[in-house]
């Protein structure tokens, strides 16, 4: 019997530790294009990395969350691609593999929102569409700021972006396309 006691205070102390990590993670997780997080500094983990898993654990809106997560990641490449020119040969390689990381991880986001968009309803197909479009304008606009090397990865990323765009386009347009004639029957 106590066997049985003790193993319901083990999982009151998990859950409770699984909680506090998750408040934690959201304290900590408070990223803002004046306060970018990038992978080259050791607070990532703890900051960025941790916090997201834990938001995608607990998130009820995975796609909404990894489209949040995509732009972060647009905002670490834009910053981490600033410091590019500023230092020395050897850590620009560590910087060019930091970036290749988080295009691998923006490129594993726009994957779970690419395998399940059609589970979503109408409104947030249009939604999440036309967020991603904007992604992919906001990261052309990127490429234009960085350094060669940098530019090569982004260019992998928006072609990767634009091919995910045009897969959703003719389901968006046919939603596009039934919402109006809707509102013309209406009329």
């Amino acid at each position: 019997m106590d066997n049985f006691n003790g193993g319901g205070k083990m999982k009151k102390v998990i859950s409770l530790g699984i909680i506090f990590i998750y408040l934690f993670s959201l304290s900590v997780n408070a990223q803002t294009e004046n306060e970018v997080i990038t992978p080259d500094q050791p607070s990532y983990f703890t900051k960025v990395k941790m916090p997201e898993y834990f938001q995608l654990l607990f998130t009820s809106n995975k796609i909404g969350k990894r489209l949040e997560f995509m732009e972060k990641r647009r905002l670490e490449y834009e910053k981490l691609s600033a410091k590019f020119n500023e230092t020395s040969k050897r850590k620009q390689s560590k910087l060019l593999e930091h970036l290749n990381n988080l295009e691998a991880n923006r490129l594993e986001h726009q994957r779970f929102i690419e395998n399940n968009f059609k589970t979503l309803n109408k409104q947030n197909r249009l939604h999440v569409f036309d967020q991603l479009q904007k992604h992919q304008e906001r990261l052309i606009e990127v490429k234009e700021k960085l350094p060669e090397p940098a530019q090569q990865r982004i260019t992998v990323a928006i072609a990767s972006s634009g091919k995910v765009i045009q897969k959703f386009n003719s389901s968006v347009d046919n939603i596009r396309t039934f919402e109006k004639l809707k509102l013309l029957k209406k009329a």
